[in-house]
């Protein structure tokens, strides 16, 4: 996806105080919570700063105002598998990490992904 892409894209996301609220974000990239579970970095208009959002917690991707599968949309912005790999196993070896949750996450998460990308 290109960078004008990435300048037009919004989300409607629940914060952890289950505040909802509508988002243009930038500069996408795909991480790795040390729970295992899936977030987004990216640079975030609202509050002019980079901020990380918990993919479970996104309720809807919008690019340029059309509806985009949020599994899809973490796929798409998900550039190089050895690069993720490496993202995954610097979380793994970081000492306060619950092993067994964050591989359950993980995996959980992975899933969801596989089972969007095999409906397109």
């Amino acid at each position: 996806m290109s960078d004008e892409t990435r300048e037009g894209t919004v989300i409607k996301y629940k914060s952890t105080t289950s505040e909802t609220t509508e988002r243009q974000i930038s500069k996408v990239s795909p991480t790795v919570a040390k729970n295992g579970s899936l977030n987004i970095s990216a640079f975030c208009h609202l509050r002019n700063e980079v901020r990380s959002f918990a993919l479970e917690n996104i309720l809807e991707v919008c690019i340029d105002g059309k509806a985009v599968d949020k599994y899809l949309f973490y796929y798409d912005y998900t550039p190089d598998i050895d690069r993720f790999k490496d993202t995954c196993e610097k979380v793994l070896k970081q000492k306060e990490i619950e092993y067994h949750r964050f591989i359950e996450n993980f995996e959980k998460s992975i899933q969801k992904i596989l089972s969007h990308c095999n409906k397109e």
